[in-house]
């Protein structure tokens, strides 16, 4: 299934823990700046202005701060965290958001799906094969529903400089790969393409290690 991506399983709850000494919220959650992460949560919700969804599950939340970030949207927010760690320190600051201590494998929504699922910067450290992971997170969104993720490129071009390895303490993906198993879940990509989040642009998928897909569930 991935033939171009370099894939790498972890622990997470063991990669997360590493962290825990760790004073800001970024750095708990292994980004290299706030910039960086406030960057992605930007990039999200120009993709949902003037857009309603009544549902919102964050995969991956951390701790929690993207809630704090949509705290004037009246969504309703549900979030599922793998660490105990985050998990806690996610409900401590998000007292009104519905956060589950329970990795995406065993997290089960029997009533309705969400009309908004976001998986940011999880996919590259998901600490389960991540077909089966994307394959999970399609199930979890209704008919008409979006899907917006976040990973890293291995089709960023400073890779072909000869000084510039790959970070291997995450997955690195090709884009195309990822937007396979999500077509083959009946999904449309809306719009997909490299971003910088620092800078928070919008740019050509060579020219970034991160890649951005907004996709929406398509009607059987």
């Amino acid at each position: 299934m991935f033939k171009k991506s370099k894939i790498l399983t972890n622990d997470v709850t063991v990669v997360y823990k590493q962290d825990n000494k760790k004073k800001l919220n970024y750095q708990k959650v292994l980004w290299s700046s706030e910039s960086s992460m406030i960057g992605r949560f930007w990039l999200l919700k120009k993709l949902i202005k003037k857009k309603r969804f009544d549902t919102w599950l964050d995969v991956g939340c951390g701790t929690g701060d993207i809630f704090s970030y949509f705290s004037k949207n009246k969504i309703l927010k549900y979030g599922i965290e793998q660490s105990r760690y985050l998990y806690r320190l996610a409900k401590k600051e998000n007292p009104d958001v519905t956060i589950l201590n329970r990795s995406l494998n065993n997290f089960n929504r029997k009533d309705n799906k969400f009309s908004l699922v976001s998986c940011i910067g999880v996919l590259q450290n998901c600490g389960c094969a991540p077909a089966l992971f994307l394959n999970k997170i399609c199930k979890l969104i209704e008919k008409n529903g979006m899907l917006f993720l976040t990973s890293k490129n291995i089709n960023w071009n400073q890779f072909k400089i000869n000084s510039f390895e790959i970070n291997s303490n995450h997955s690195w993906f090709d884009i195309g790969e990822v937007k396979k198993i999500l077509l083959k879940n009946n999904l449309k990509i809306i719009k997909a393409g490299g971003f910088l989040p620092k800078k928070k642009k919008i740019t050509k998928i060579s020219e970034s290690h991160t890649f951005y897909i907004w996709a929406k569930k398509n009607e059987l």
